[in-house]
């Protein structure tokens, strides 16, 4: 099983606006290997919505 980690964002361009966020990261997760191209157009989706 993997691990997930609780993180907070905070808006610097609009005042009071704070977004909780949840990061899973597989078990067999290396972070000496280069990220797949799922985990790429995962990043791409989320700042692209």
């Amino acid at each position: 099983m993997g691990t997930v980690t609780q993180h907070s964002w905070e808006s610097k361009i609009y005042p009071n606006t704070t977004r909780d966020y949840y990061v899973y990261v597989p078990a067999q997760y290396d972070k000496a290997l280069p990220a797949t191209g799922m985990e790429k157009k995962w990043c791409s989706f989320m700042y692209h919505k």
